[in-house]
């Protein structure tokens, strides 16, 4: 298994095969538990995605923004965070109920939509975001490394369609080409999409 900017890719005896979902995950760090479920942390997204067969389910962390993840020799997962957070544990005997096997398929949450267009972009790019309901959000672009780069929106908003324009050129300076991630939250469950700035 290999991390990327992208997703997670894969080789076997087969070839290489490529995993594009979850969006959110700009993939930092792996870490496999004893049930054959690969756990991913991603940069931007305060979520840890698990990918159990073919299967994805994603867990957001309020307390920290997750970073590397190791599962020990009892099988407990830990995630570490960021210099002011410290750590999670999950013990094995109580992993996260997203993340149990036969367990049916959860009631789905209305959440936002968030889209980009033109994608990629030269200089700037219109993000539009739709909310299902009245909501206090905020609307971020994140580096691939999981740095702030700058924040869309931020605070109460009505339910519909909203629209902002990202200009990349931060405090008079370019941002380099590259991928960069926007995330939406406070709209149920957090929605990330990747901007590609082209140069």
């Amino acid at each position: 298994w290999v991390g990327t900017d992208y997703g997670l890719a894969c080789r076997d005896d087969k070839g290489w095969a490529f995993y594009g979902d979850p969006p959110f995950c700009s993939v930092q760090t792996l870490a496999e538990d004893r049930a054959g479920r690969l756990w991913v942390c991603g940069g931007a997204s305060g979520e840890v995605g698990i990918l159990h067969g073919s299967s994805w389910t994603s867990i957001a962390l309020d307390e920290i923004a997750p970073g590397p993840i190791a599962v020990d020799a009892r099988g407990d997962v830990w995630v570490s965070g960021d210099d002011m957070r410290g750590v999670a544990r999950w013990p094995s005997e109580d992993l996260p109920t997203a993340v149990r096997s036969n367990l049916g398929t959860p009631e789905p949450v209305p959440a936002g939509s968030l889209g980009a267009a033109p994608n990629p972009f030269n200089q700037q790019v219109e993000v539009r975001f739709t909310l299902p309901r009245a909501a206090s959000i905020e609307l971020q672009v994140f580096d691939v490394a999981g740095q702030l780069v700058a924040t869309l929106a931020q605070g109460s908003y009505p339910a519909g369609v909203h629209t902002v324009v990202w200009d990349a050129a931060t405090r008079g300076r370019d941002l380099a080409s590259g991928v960069y991630l926007c995330r939406l939250t406070g709209a149920g469950q957090p929605v990330v999409r990747k901007l590609s700035l082209l140069r």
